[in-house]
């Protein structure tokens, strides 16, 4: 059933100007997928926060540094100690 709501929601944006010019805004100042399961809801849409796709969420800066120059500090260290 949530599938479908989606495939309709999709259809509706494509077809309708009005309704994405009206929920894109919201849709895109809504801070988890909760406030926008139900601004959706509100809109007709039978949707939970789980039906929605996830976006990727930025990084923190001790994420990143854990990924920059694709290797962790310890393995670096490792490395080193080798040569």
């Amino acid at each position: 059933m949530a599938q479908a709501e989606i495939e309709r929601l999709i259809s509706d944006l494509n077809a309708d100007t009005a309704l994405r010019d009206r929920l894109a805004p919201q849709l895109d100042a809504c801070p988890d997928a909760e406030t926008a399961a139900t601004l959706l809801r509100a809109a007709g849409y039978g949707v939970d926060a789980a039906d929605l796709p996830r976006q990727a969420q930025p990084l923190d800066d001790a994420a990143l540094d854990g990924v920059a120059g694709g290797a962790d500090g310890d393995r670096n260290q490792f490395i080193m100690k080798i040569f």
